[in-house]
């Protein structure tokens, strides 16, 4: 082709242009704007202003006949005529006004400002003119440069003889600058946002292999259609597209996605993909959708409640699933400690912090203390200690034991006088004590009392006789110090009678008896003068009160039948009664005492009766020796916090003598006694006193005293934890399976009735159309391409002719990125979601057009898989290649710039642990989640090594592994069972690729049958090498390593496109396509390989996979056991529990961080596994949804083969045997497992939705109801004042039926009923009068107005009217524009986008006008207009749509 340029004018000549508008802008426009910035005032306000100091600088120009002064801040400049004043100088140097006559600046800041910028944002607008015009000459458009920013490739050709070369269509400096530019704005896009440019929002999404990067893909193009959302999926490579759309198709919505991926698509293809798309049927929508969906988020709710609660931290710093692992833990220390719930009832984390710091302080203390019965300091108490605390009670216990002797001695001559047999217990020394000092005492025992029976009646008595008969005395003692003891006598009872009789008469007789009464009194008074009158009642209530107790005495005497001189009546020593009576008290205390024997009693009335006061004197001082050793005894052991108390003890003397001693003996213990003591009054003090109790009675010892309070207290607070959670309590099992398995069947409905309702939202988009569209419609323009085939128009023009009709048929498309170049322009409208598939292969340069294309966007990719290379775009594909770079991808410059990343690390591709476990474990640093297998004890990944060599020098081929591939393909292909595995082939070069290809071919050729089946499969035989083989996985992955030693047994460490820095991607790709089993053809061993002679990772990778595939996955179990939970000692406990039912088990099964909990193994089959038990721990736990481990998770391992059953933890807790027996259940039930009928194997197909009728849109037209009026009188009645209720009835009337109306139809019927034809100011002012006493509304449009009536809401009428039963129409400057408003959305739902004159034309057509006159086509534009600026319809520039 031969560029053709158009002419242009010399640059000189724009500048020479913006120059002449900046000097007209500066000679005119600026003398204008500065003289409008001075404000005019009067001659006096001037003068004012002067004198109130208000003015600043004056320049007084007399040329002009005008004064300029400023304010006096100088921010506002005044003007104002001269006039004659001769004292204006002095008034001006009065007010020190400057007048040096400088020049007044008369430019505001806001001019200067224009002055400058005005003529810079001409030359840009200049520019900006320019560039424009320079743009459409090249045939671009405002989307034709990148961000609207920097060199335009663009140009126009026409026909050359000559061939299309690439440097004719854009020259390669100018590509590169252009990509730089794309990459640039990648890592730096703040510079670009800043002059306008912007990308969409995006994130990025990290899929390692067979992590369901395909099957979330789909996920979110299924969401983003459900919410009514346009999704452009790109991918480079056929095979990702393919997958994705045919997921879709699974689904049910492939007819709503229009794939068109490569630049050789059929337009006649896509037409017919079009008209598919526009005949699909209308889905019903499932009424049960919305229940369903209500049903299974409360299932999903219920679910969650458990494991939250299991989980959730609690108050004591734990969840309940840890407190019970704890518990189970030290589960055989278990009833050895009772704590009390007190403690425990309000325990927190530092409660229980605390708890645990004091137990490990116990547990140092009673480590030293050994077994507390046989310690010989056990009765020390003392918590203090230091080395002067220590002597001082070293001296102390000798002291006391220097006394010792003594006081034994004089016990002992204590109990031959008393008579007492044996030894003497502390309880029958204080009895003795008591009896001795009783005995001492100056008084007789009153022997008369000791035999009585009722001793403590009578001891009472004669106590209460010894009160009564002191306070007698003390009475008497009283009067007597102020009167004659002749007083006593003195009838009191009888002169108090008078007394009171005397005060109830009358003045004089009362005087009288009163005085006759109180000089009886005074007689007896030691001092007359000072006894008053008023001192006459208080003497007679004391005379009273004596004669009283006398009279008690002599009451209780006669009842003691006490003889001897002890009792004298009034007489009595009422002292030495009071003695006499304690001394009998002790006496038959001791006889009647329980700790002394008949005998001794017996010997104990005779010996303190009978004995003489010699005999008492000596007991009582040999009780002294006795006491004094108690008291300093007692005084010690309350000093030191010794106990001595011995409760029961028969030798009380000699049990604390021995207490003391043993102290003595071993006083360098105390330090360690009183430490222990110390922690022992901490745990009390806690509230932890059933530890120190266990510890002391010999429960538990330092060995175990932790695991026994670990065991009580975890096991108290899960039981607490469960009784008071209201999730937990009615916990079962049972019900908790049953609930599962409702779950997932309603996962099942759901998923089912999700996808009706998304087909049914999808094709309730489709417009059904009447055939009547106009041509310019983008209904029309489909049909018509649709039926011509598309002659004249290019898939690209019909795509931008019908933006919204190909959005509402078909709101996905699935391309490539060239294929989005070619067929959408940038001015389409943007896709609301773009996403990109393996985007580590995508270069950035192929995306960014794309990616402009969205609103969106999602990178999906994975950056340890194959990068974009120059593999790629060339036929050879070998080590020869190997000095060709990598190129950088979309992924690599979104990770660059660190957009928002997520990761999906569940791998499901694998149906066996170990073909994915080696590249987890290098590659992945095992942070994908893989599912174990029930064979897990066997690998799936082995290592064959033919007989042969490494054809270097001539071939490069390796014929042994190639026969060894191509015979077993045979091999399994003729296999009945094997052959349902599809196989694959993936080589380290293209050269062996071609070799075992044609190998493949012959032998396909000797057996033709074989050949047919493996053309007929769903997945053929595929050979692929290290640069093609992503995106392609098989069952089984035969691998050829192709490298060796040579004939010689020479080994190059040249391993082709594995020795690049990207080598080890290709190696991850390669090892990572099989989804049940792997086998590595190889003549190499992985010890021939010199890690010493390359640097390179792919190497070393391949060394670590031969490895893997020698020895299986024992060469990565030490990286994976990282992942293991240390402490799962429930998962421990449940394992030794199975065993004792004589299975074997192991724990923890799998090699990435998510683990079969515990699997049994079967005992016909050792190397699998019978039944997987999966507990409610870590595992369960850890997954985000109710879905993922109750449903996707287990049904993945069943799909692997695992028979899975689920023990909780709280039926463990409550009734672990029951457990068992249920899991020995399950395993009977495994070993004979029912056997399924067969039946035909199922292929997916797409799902079947019932279908209703479609129904074109729902028409808004209807009739034009008109009110029914009669001619109410003449014209003249018109105006009577009388007449006007009439007329506001018949308008009322006519609103209600015809209302909205115009006025002017309105005036026109109202005064037609008096037979006016003709309005004028008379009519206008009746009617003026009526209108505004009616409830109405009114709208205006242009020059009309339109009545409504009051309950009307113009903005949300939705009808038209377009003629009446008679098929009367109204002109069209009679309708409302709502009505037009309402047709016009009418007509581009059946017509989708319409230009603005067809749009026009079609609405009118609603109300019966084909053709239309400049009025009518106003009136329909104003209505437009005004329903784009209303939000009811979008002009997209050329077209209109809803």
């Amino acid at each position: 082709m031969n560029e053709v340029k158009s002419p242009k004018k010399p640059l000189l000549y724009y500048y020479f242009v913006a120059m002449l508008l900046v000097m007209l802008f500066n000679f005119i426009a600026m003398p204008w704007i500065s003289e409008h910035q001075i404000k005019d005032v009067d001659y006096n306000t001037f003068v004012t202003m002067t004198e109130q100091g208000e003015v600043g600088r004056v320049e007084i120009q007399e040329q002009s006949n005008r004064i300029l002064f400023t304010s006096s801040d100088e921010k506002t400049v005044y003007k104002t005529a001269m006039v004659p004043d001769d004292g204006l100088v002095q008034r001006l140097l009065d007010a020190g006004v400057s007048t040096t006559g400088e020049e007044i600046e008369q430019t505001s800041t806001l001019v200067s400002i224009l002055a400058w910028v005005l003529p810079i944002i001409i030359f840009v607008a200049l520019g900006q003119y320019m560039s424009r015009k320079m743009m459409e000459k090249m045939g671009g458009g405002g989307n034709s440069m990148m961000f609207n920013m920097g060199k335009s490739n663009a140009k126009v050709y026409v026909k050359s003889a000559e061939g299309i070369k690439f440097d004719d269509v854009a020259g390669e400096d100018e590509a590169k600058e252009n990509l730089t530019e794309v990459v640039n704005y990648l890592h730096d896009p703040s510079k670009y946002q800043e002059i306008g440019a912007s990308m969409p929002k995006g994130v990025l999404l990290v899929g390692p292999p067979g992590t369901g990067k395909s099957q979330t893909i789909t996920n979110m193009i299924a969401n983003a259609l459900y919410h009514g959302k346009s999704v452009l999926f790109v991918a480079e490579k056929m095979a990702a597209l393919s997958v994705v759309q045919k997921r879709l198709a699974n689904i049910g919505i492939d007819p709503f996605c229009l794939e068109l991926h490569s630049n050789k698509t059929s337009k006649s293809a896509v037409l017919a993909e079009l008209n598919k798309s526009l005949e699909t049927a209308r889905v019903k929508s499932p009424e049960q959708h919305a229940a369903v969906a209500q049903k299974l988020a409360q299932e999903k709710a219920k679910l969650n409640f458990v494991i939250e609660a299991l989980h959730e931290k609690r108050n004591f710093g734990e969840s309940l699933y840890t407190a019970i692992e704890r518990y189970e833990q030290c589960m055989a220390e278990k009833g050895k400690i009772s704590i009390g719930r007190d403690a425990l009832q309000n325990a927190d984390e530092g409660t229980i912090a605390r708890f645990e710091e004091i137990i490990s302080e116990y547990v140092v203390a009673i480590s030293e203390i050994g077994v507390y019965a046989q310690h010989p300091l056990i009765r020390y108490g003392g918590c203090e200690y230091s080395t002067e605390m220590r002597d001082s009670l070293k001296n102390g216990l000798d002291r006391l034991a220097e006394e010792y002797g003594r006081a034994d001695e004089a016990l002992n001559l204590i109990a031959t006088a008393v008579g007492l047999d044996g030894n003497i217990s502390r309880e029958r020394l204080n009895a003795v004590s008591g009896l001795i000092d009783a005995c001492g005492e100056d008084a007789p025992v009153i022997n008369e009392i000791l035999v009585t029976a009722d001793f403590d009646a009578v001891v009472s008595k004669l106590k209460t006789l010894c009160e009564t008969g002191k306070a007698y005395n003390a009475l008497c003692t009283e009067i007597e110090n102020g009167f004659d003891k002749a007083v006593l006598s003195y009838p009191a009872q009888s002169a108090r009678v008078k007394w009171k009789q005397a005060e109830a008469k009358w003045f004089l007789p009362k005087l009288i008896g009163q005085n006759r009464l109180y000089k009886e009194l005074k007689v007896y008074s030691k001092n007359p003068a000072a006894f008053k009158k008023s001192d006459v009642c208080p003497l007679y209530d004391r005379l009273i009160e004596l004669s009283e107790k006398s009279e008690q005495i002599g009451q209780i005497i006669p009842t003691l039948n006490i003889t001897g001189g002890i009792l004298s009546g009034m007489a009595t020593d009422w002292d030495m009664l009071s003695r006499a009576v304690h001394k009998t008290e002790a006496v038959y205390g001791a006889a009647a005492s329980d700790r002394f024997s008949d005998s001794e009693k017996q010997h104990i009335m005779n010996v303190f009766v009978k004995c003489s006061p010699q005999e008492i004197a000596g007991c009582a001082k040999n009780l002294e020796a006795v006491r004094s050793y108690t008291e300093k005894s007692d005084r010690l052991a309350e000093l030191y916090s010794v106990n001595t108390e011995f409760e029961g003890s028969a030798d009380w003397l000699t049990s604390v003598n021995s207490v003391f001693k043993a102290i003595s003996d071993n006083i360098s213990l105390v330090k360690s006694k009183a430490a222990f003591n110390l922690a022992d009054k901490r745990l009390c003090d806690a509230g932890l006193a059933a530890v120190s109790l266990a510890y002391k009675n010999g429960t538990v010892s330092a060995d175990n005293i932790r695991a026994a309070y670990h065991c009580e207290l975890y096991y108290q607070l899960a039981l607490m934890t469960i009784a008071t959670d209201k999730r937990l309590a009615s916990f079962n099992g049972k019900q908790y399976d049953a609930l599962i398995d409702e779950y997932r069947r309603t996962i099942k409905e759901y998923q089912r009735l999700t996808m009706q309702e998304l087909a049914a939202r999808l094709s309730a988009n489709i417009p059904v159309s009447d055939g009547t569209s106009a041509a310019s419609s983008e209904m029309g323009i489909l049909k018509k391409a649709i039926k011509n085939n598309g002659r004249m128009m290019p898939l690209r023009k019909l795509f931008d002719q019908i933006p919204t009709l190909l959005r509402r048929l078909c709101p996905c498309m699935l391309m490539s990125p060239i294929s989005v170049a070619q067929y959408i322009d940038p001015s389409f409208p943007k896709f609301d979601l773009v996403i990109f598939d393996e985007a580590s292969q995508l270069p950035t340069s192929e995306a960014v057009g794309t990616i402009a294309r969205g609103e969106n966007v999602v990178i999906v990719g994975d950056p340890k898989q194959l990068p974009p290379t120059s593999f790629f775009t060339s036929n050879r594909i070998d080590e020869d290649n190997s000095e060709l770079e990598d190129l950088e991808s979309l992924l690599d410059d979104c990770l660059a710039i660190s957009m928002p990343q997520m990761y999906l690390k569940w791998h499901y591709r694998s149906r066996h642990e170990s073909l994915i476990a080696y590249s987890n474990m290098k590659y992945y640093d095992n942070k994908l989640y893989t599912f174990p297998s029930p064979n897990d004890l066997v690998s799936q990944v082995r290592l064959i090594r033919p007989e042969g060599f490494y054809d270097k020098g001539k071939t490069k081929q390796n014929k042994a592994e190639a026969e060894a591939i191509v015979n077993e393909i045979i091999r399994r292909l003729s296999d009945e069972k094997l052959r349902n595995d599809s196989i694959g082939v993936v080589t380290f070069s293209s050269v062996q690729q071609n070799l075992i290809d044609d190998m493949l071919v012959d032998a396909f050729a000797k057996n033709p049958d074989i050949a047919d089946f493996d053309a007929k499969c769903d997945e053929p035989v595929f050979i692929k090498n290290l640069e093609n083989v992503q995106g392609d996985e098989r069952d089984v992955i035969l691998f050829s390593v192709g490298y060796g030693p040579d004939e010689n047994g020479k080994v190059s460490m040249n391993f082709g496109p594995l020795n690049r820095d990207g080598g080890w991607r290709r190696l991850n790709v390669a090892i990572s396509r099989a989804r049940k089993e792997m086998i590595v053809y190889s003549v190499l061993r992985p010890e021939q390989i010199d890690l010493t002679r390359t640097r390179s990772e792919g190497v070393a990778g391949l060394k670590g996979f031969l490895e893997f595939a020698t020895r299986g996955t024992n060469v990565i179990a030490g990286r994976t056991d990282m992942f293991a939970k240390a402490d799962d000692s429930l998962v421990s406990e449940i394992a030794k529990g199975i065993e004792t039912l004589g299975y074997k088990t192991r724990c923890n099964i799998g090699c990435s961080q998510f683990r079969m909990d515990i699997g049994i193994i079967d005992p016909e089959n050792p190397e699998t596994y019978i039944l997987g038990i999966m507990l409610d721990g870590e595992n369960c736990h850890r997954s985000a949804t109710a879905r993922d481990r109750f449903a996707v998770q287990p049904g993945v391992l069943e799909g692997l083969g695992w028979s899975v059953m689920r023990v909780w933890t709280l039926d463990w807790l409550d009734d672990s045997n029951g457990v068992l027996q249920h899991i020995k259940q399950a395993v009977e039930n495994a070993q004979h497992p029912q056997e399924k009928p067969v039946g035909e194997v199922k292929t997916k197909q797409a799902p079947v939705f019932e279908t209703v009728e479609k129904t074109p849109v729902p028409n808004k037209a209807t009739l034009y109801e008109t009110a029914d009026i009669a001619p109410v009188g003449t014209p003249e009645q018109f105006y009577l004042p009388e007449t006007v209720p009439v007329i506001q009835s018949l308008a009322v009337l006519i609103l209600s039926a015809e209302a909205p109306i115009s006025r002017n139809a309105l005036v026109h019927k109202l005064i037609g009923a008096w037979g006016i034809t003709r309005s004028g100011d008379r009519t206008d002012k009746v009617l003026a009068d009526v209108f505004r006493m009616i409830d109405k509304r009114i709208t205006i449009d242009e020059n009309n107005a339109f009545f409504w009536l009051g309950k009307q809401n113009p903005d949300t009428y939705d009808i038209y009217r377009p003629a009446d039963i008679q098929g009367n129409r109204r002109e069209l400057t009679e309708i409302p524009s709502e009505e037009i408003i309402s047709a016009m959305t009418e007509v581009l739902s059946e017509q989708i986008g319409l230009s603005r004159a067809d749009l026009i034309r079609e609405t009118a057509k609603k109300f019966g006008y084909t053709r239309l006159g400049t009025v009518m086509t106003s009136t329909v534009e104003f209505a437009v207009d005004k329903a784009v600026s209303g939000g009811k319809i979008k002009n997209n520039g050329d077209r209109y749509t809803l």
